[in-house]
């Protein structure tokens, strides 16, 4: 009956909000996928594990052209599972770039393996190629690609490296889900790749992500890693996926932005303890992560309703991407017009997912204050070497200076959403009040 009532309420707030809400493409929404998730928790349908789990991981696996995928709680876990299964020895070495993400470099340390930051390239904001050999020793054991902001590295080029010093590529797709290099889905091109599906990323199952190989005795050691983990608490679960849904239907519209952040103010000066467990759930692992500490379950796995969700959402994909590549070619150029930093590329042989779209510029404070007048959300990331900038250096091993490159952008780098609740009218608005403000 509660869980009825709580469906209900949510489907009732939603459509009250409904002039708030912009939409771009026809079909099925998110807020739809809501409701669906919240009727079947009523049923009874599993928070653990669940049909969907499979369905989900075989629907990945078509998506990005490789023969198998493994869901986990996180992005991150996924990359430890990928270091675990490759049986490496204590102290093993992993290039990453050094503009990262503090999660990253612990799924490394977690592992027992050693992070070995290179430099990155400001054109694209991704690892420098040419710095790569100068860290290459007998104890490196892979070269992470990271894909930043969905920006492809150059994958023929790392693949050359690759061959050359016989180190495999693992590829960091966190941020790029549907991006391609050379007309092909990236995730493929090295041993393995990982994947997120946290709620900033490309698609939202909340927390969550995905391990992809080509590599049939590296499935089979990923899937016994996948099979030992835990599932989180069922009350965790449970916090999951009221929060999940309370996101899909009312959040990420900039119309409806200031009353949900009110909503979220009230709730916690009013301490109304319910609304805060839903909305903060996973705050303590957050604190431990940027502190270097590992919490349990680590690695977890990803819940069936979560992974329903997932499912739902990369049926239509594509049509998201359309939407994003539509509101990045116009700030390239708009932007790019102005004399502000955007990303440099192949445009031949890249094609950018964009999680979000980056700029780079001398001065952010009066792009943030522009950007929060049109109720655009201002995203910070990657805004630390190892974002975010309260991460702990020591513990990730990283040291102050080793990346110059990667501690300018992190101190210059902007962000906006393009998102699929983001209609370019209202992006072309704030390039123009940009425009007349000289803002650069």
């Amino acid at each position: 009956m509660i869980r009825t009532k709580i469906a209900n309420a949510l489907r009732i707030a939603a459509d009250a909000c409904r002039p708030y809400q912009y939409t771009y493409v026809g079909g099925t929404s998110q807020a739809h996928d809501a409701f669906v998730l919240l009727r079947k928790w009523a049923a009874g349908e599993s928070l653990g594990d669940g049909r969907y789990i499979g369905q989900y991981e075989d629907a990945l696996a078509r998506y990005h052209r490789v023969r198998y995928a493994v869901s986990f709680g996180a992005g991150r876990m996924a990359l430890y599972a990928i270091l675990r299964a490759m049986d490496l020895r204590p102290d093993d070495e992993i290039i990453l770039p050094g503009y990262t993400c503090i999660v990253t470099a612990n799924a490394i340390r977690f592992a027992g393996l050693k992070p070995v930051y290179v430099d990155v390239s400001r054109d694209d904001f991704n690892i420098d190629l040419g710095r790569i050999a100068a860290a290459i020793t007998q104890k490196t054991r892979a070269i992470l690609a990271q894909h930043t902001f969905g920006v492809p590295c150059d994958l023929d080029e790392l693949a050359a490296v690759s061959r050359r010093y016989g180190i495999p590529i693992i590829e960091d797709g966190a941020h790029a889900i549907g991006a391609r290099w050379a007309g092909r889905p990236v995730g493929g091109f090295g041993l393995a790749a990982f994947f997120s599906t946290e709620g900033s990323k490309m698609f939202s199952t909340e927390r969550g992500g995905y391990a992809l190989t080509d590599d049939a005795a590296l499935h089979e050691r990923l899937r016994a890693i996948q099979q030992e983990a835990e599932f989180f608490p069922p009350r965790q679960e449970l916090y999951c996926l009221w929060r999940w849904c309370y996101r899909a239907a009312l959040c990420g519209y900039p119309l409806l932005q200031p009353r949900t952040r009110t909503f979220e103010l009230l709730a916690k000066r009013l301490s109304l303890a319910g609304v805060m467990r839903v909305l903060t759930f996973d705050a303590a692992n957050y604190a431990c992560e940027i502190n270097c500490r590992r919490f349990t379950p680590y690695p977890a796995r990803l819940g069936n309703l979560m992974a329903y969700a997932g499912l739902r959402q990369l049926l239509r994909i594509e049509r998201d991407l359309r939407h994003r590549r539509r509101l990045a070619a116009h700030l390239e150029g708009a932007l790019g017009a102005m004399g502000v930093a955007v990303a440099k590329y192949d445009h031949t042989k890249a094609l950018p997912s964009w999680v979000r779209f980056p700029f780079v510029v001398r001065r952010r404070e009066p792009w943030i204050r522009l950007l929060n007048t049109f109720r655009i959300t201002p995203g910070f990331w990657l805004n630390d070497p190892v974002h975010p900038v309260e991460s702990d250096w020591e513990g990730a091993g990283y040291a102050a200076g080793s990346c110059p490159e990667g501690e300018y952008l992190s101190g210059h780098i902007l962000n906006v959403p393009v998102h699929g609740r983001i209609p370019r009218a209202l992006l072309e608005k704030w390039v123009a009040r940009a425009r007349a403000l000289y803002l650069e």
